[in-house]
């Protein structure tokens, strides 16, 4: 199956009706594994403006000009202090920062689920290395259920979309070539499977 087909079923993941909230902190994490490093980056990710003021996230190949996308789709409007430019920008900018403080490379870096309160049904989607725990140092955005009272998310529900988040982005992974880990890479009562992004090296320059 080719990127497009798999990145629409990201897109629906992704444009649900739960909240996906981010925060000020920035990405953390170690230098890269095999301590690799590159002078100056070969991509980036970038924020893209859709119509009806929908947003999006691409990489983009800095040589080429090449893209592959779109990554996450920013379009829920319910929350006035993060609408999805600012959710989107503010997520993208956190996906290059990680980028170069990984030495321009993604290889060692991929996305996780984490849990942040069980009983309220919020979760988050993290990028981190493969043997950090899903946590607020790591974390890209949030998944918490809307105060809607026809659409609150349930906690089993909120931690399915987590879930199928993730399993959208290995299928986008899977398609350009990459592979994951199996068995899954368990961390703790609060992570799941990782998803490695190094393939991205590969694919945009």
């Amino acid at each position: 199956m080719n990127f497009r087909h798999w990145t629409k079923y990201l897109v629906a993941g992704l444009a649900c009706s739960s909240f996906l909230a981010t925060t000020g902190q920035s990405v953390l994490g170690n230098s890269s594994p095999d301590k690799r490093t590159k002078t100056a980056p070969t991509m980036q990710f970038i924020c893209e403006s859709k119509s009806d003021d929908t947003y999006e996230t691409w990489v983009q190949g800095l040589k080429s000009g090449k893209k592959k996308g779109p990554l996450f789709v920013w379009k829920d409007q319910h929350y006035k202090d993060w609408p999805p430019q600012r959710r989107c920008n503010h997520v993208t900018q956190k996906l290059n920062q990680r980028y170069k403080e990984n030495g321009y490379y993604m290889a060692g870096l991929g996305v996780k689920t984490g849990i942040i309160d069980q009983e309220e049904g919020i979760y988050r989607i993290c990028l981190l290395n493969d043997y950090m725990t899903c946590g607020s140092k790591t974390q890209l955005f949030q998944i918490r259920p809307q105060n809607n009272k026809n659409q609150q998310g349930k906690p089993e529900e909120m931690k399915s979309t987590a879930k199928d988040i993730t399993l959208k982005v290995e299928g986008v992974i899977k398609s350009l070539g990459g592979k994951v880990p199996a068995p899954p890479i368990q961390q703790s009562s609060e992570s799941d499977e990782w998803i490695p992004l190094e393939v991205l090296d590969d694919v945009i320059e």
